[in-house]
């Protein structure tokens, strides 16, 4: 069992089927508590066991196996959540009481997300689950002031105001620092300074968010649209459809940025600036 904690101390997504001589109930229950993803009775032979008891013993050894392989994937998401609550670790000390609860919001996210990914294997719906509480993290985190602030439909900034996104036209219209753009498969925003009757939504906020503070350019803000799309329709309204392991990846590259290590330094020297402005 000791073995076993340090494992997935190491890394909750290796994959651990423990070897047992014990079939009893209660032994096979704390081994799944702490972790194990499975487990095989050894055949004694000293307890008789017919061929077709030993045929299906082994059978469920093959399948548990597999299954342990399919989900190889999960190693490479623990690494990017631990990174992601270092950052987290690393900057609570730094915010105020709204952005430290946020903060706290994210870590429990993660935790869900992870426990969703590993039921996914058996039933595909937790693909959904996880992707929905993913993108719940982007939006929380564009709700945080410092990040995105929205004043009034003429008056938004990103970024501790660092940068203004939406003000007042000369013929006294909303202007955007993005243009609303959209094909067969998403909806999205370009850089292009333009005026705007959209409501402020989750996509406007993100996309204003990762192009004028993470500094993205239009490809990505296209490929966010796609995050985006897949969220209202398959994610969301699947009807029997499900997200696959490469697009949880995809709205993990955005989690990774907006947790990214690097921000830290971003972080004072956007404070140093706006001590020197004022």
């Amino acid at each position: 069992m000791k073995l076993l904690h340090k494992i997935k101390g190491i890394n909750k997504g290796i994959q651990v089927i423990i070897l047992t001589a014990s079939n009893k109930a209660w032994n096979m229950k704390a081994l799944l508590d702490a972790g194990a993803d499975g487990y095989f009775i050894k055949e004694s032979p000293e307890i008789p066991v017919s061929d077709d008891a030993s045929k299906t013993n082994y059978d469920n050894l093959v399948k548990a196996i597999k299954e342990a392989l399919d989900k190889n994937y999960l190693k490479v998401i623990d690494k990017i959540h631990k990174k992601a609550i270092e950052f987290i670790d690393n900057d609570f000390s730094t915010k105020n009481t709204n952005y430290q609860l946020f903060y706290d919001r994210a870590r429990s996210s993660l935790d869900i997300a992870f426990e969703l990914l590993k039921y996914a294997s058996k039933d595909n719906k937790y693909f959904n689950l996880a992707y929905l509480t993913y993108y719940q993290i982007l939006e929380d985190y564009t709700n945080q002031i410092e990040n995105f602030e929205f004043v009034s439909t003429t008056e938004c900034y990103v970024n501790n105001r660092t940068k203004r996104v939406i003000s007042l036209s000369s013929s006294s219209k909303p202007e955007w620092a993005l243009k609303y753009e959209k094909d067969r498969n998403r909806n999205y925003f370009q850089r292009t300074v333009i005026e705007n009757e959209f409501k402020v939504e989750s996509l406007a906020k993100i996309s204003f968010v990762l192009a004028f503070k993470h500094h993205k350019d239009n490809a990505y803000l296209k490929s966010f649209g796609r995050i985006h799309q897949l969220r209202n329709t398959k994610a969301a309204h699947g009807g029997g459809s499900y997200i696959t392991i490469p697009e949880i990846m995809g709205i993990l590259d955005v989690v990774k940025l907006f947790f990214n290590p690097e921000l830290m330094q971003i972080h004072r020297t956007d404070k140093n600036n706006l001590c020197m402005k004022e």
